[in-house]
């Protein structure tokens, strides 16, 4: 869990496939609300602000640096580390030194080189952004990228290739990481990868970070998911869309609410489990997830992203998270490891009732039909209750 501050939505770029593009952006915030609520939340120790603060937007670095500065000292009085995630373009010599000062942690979206990432940003403030976070991490300031995979940096092999080429740079290089998303809704349709691309690509990327030692995300975590072993990103745990685990917004126009992936901005007193037991009863053909043995790990993966826009259905990027977890389970069998989904498994089975004794199922007494018993004894084959060889049902 983690706490967001959103003063605006308002940002100076426009990317083809933000998810908040379909939210009012409004650039007017009251940054003594801000933190008059951040004060409260904070002080109370409230769980659902969890362990971290992050400055967010839109663009957090479009608000004037003492603006800035207030959040950071509000949040720096109560013992939190600091993030904040940006674009990148807005980093100058003022915001550097707050960032050394305040210890914050920064986290730049960008989707590789000049093209790559032209979803993003034209190729002159591409360069501009690539030449920050090398005068960040020279600097000593803690850097972490958000890359978003899509047709324009993994659509083809040339670009593909150089993609892994800037990955290699800032984690080679640099000794920068970050975390590599899929693209999500509502991005358009025909920035997406089609499913087949997308699980290739994925494949190749969990070999790339595995062979080379990169601990990039999703691919750490889906390792620690499968080996049951260590920290798990919010897309693989169970979500309530209306209650999200993950995040809690404050927004600059008085608003406190779920994480903006979602678009109810009514927060949930309750956390549910809906989706989660939505999704390991409904077949495959129809979005859900019953039957796949990834499920106990995964959850269906992230509901803001679910199959038609429906956060009822699986995560649309199921096939990239296959394609991942099929590697990995490759790799642990091979070890002679026993995977965690197995291990879920067993211990359901063995948590479940003992039904080879008579019991109650749908208001109905009976044994089930692969029971062995007697004649005797009322019992269920083919949905019906009844004796066998005639005997005599009593009462």
């Amino acid at each position: 869990m983690s706490l967001l501050i959103k003063p605006t939505l308002a940002c100076n770029l426009s990317c083809k496939y933000c998810y908040q593009n379909r939210l009012f952006r409004n650039p007017d915030y009251d940054i003594d609300w801000i933190i008059g609520e951040l004060e409260r939340l904070l002080s109370s120790r409230d769980p659902d602000v969890g362990h971290l603060v992050t400055l967010h937007g839109g663009e957090p670095l479009i608000l004037p640096p003492e603006h800035i500065r207030r959040i950071f000292e509000t949040i720096r009085k109560y013992g939190y580390p600091i993030s904040i995630q940006t674009n990148g373009t807005l980093i100058n010599d003022e915001i550097i030194e707050l960032f050394k000062e305040f210890k914050v942690s920064v986290g730049v979206s960008i989707d590789g080189p000049g093209e790559l990432n032209v979803l993003r940003a034209p190729p002159n403030l591409t360069k501009r952004v690539l030449d920050n976070i090398e005068r960040l991490v020279s600097e000593g300031v803690s850097v972490g990228l958000i890359t978003v995979v899509h047709r324009y940096n993994a659509g083809t092999e040339e670009r593909f290739s150089r993609l892994l080429e800037f990955i290699d740079h800032m984690s080679g290089d640099l000794g920068v990481t970050g975390r590599l998303n899929p693209l999500g809704y509502p991005a358009p349709k025909d920035l997406f990868l089609d499913p087949d691309r997308l699980a290739q690509v994925y494949r190749r990327l969990a070999e790339f970070m595995f062979d080379r030692g990169y601990r990039w995300s999703p691919f750490v975590d889906l390792w620690n998911a499968i080996t049951g072993k260590g920290e798990v990103v919010c897309v693989f745990r169970p979500c309530d869309p209306f209650n999200t685990a993950a995040a809690l917004v404050l927004r600059g126009d008085k608003i406190i609410t779920n994480c903006q992936r979602h678009l109810p901005l009514v927060r949930d007193s309750r956390r549910m489990q809906i989706r989660e037991e939505a999704l390991s009863k409904t077949p495959y053909e129809y979005g859900g997830c019953r039957g796949c043995k990834y499920f106990p790990i995964c959850y269906g993966g992230c509901s803001a992203n679910g199959l038609n826009g429906d956060w009822r259905n699986r995560d649309l990027n199921c096939p990239a998270w296959r394609a991942v977890l099929d590697y990995y389970d490759s790799v642990l069998r091979f070890m002679g490891v026993t995977p965690a989904y197995i291990q879920k498994f067993r211990e359901q089975q063995s948590s479940r009732p003992n039904k080879s004794f008579e019991h109650v199922d749908g208001g109905i007494r009976h044994l089930d039909s692969n029971v062995q018993h007697s004649d005797g004894i009322e019992h269920l084959d083919g949905g019906m209750r009844h004796l066998d060889s005639g005997g005599r049902r009593c009462g």
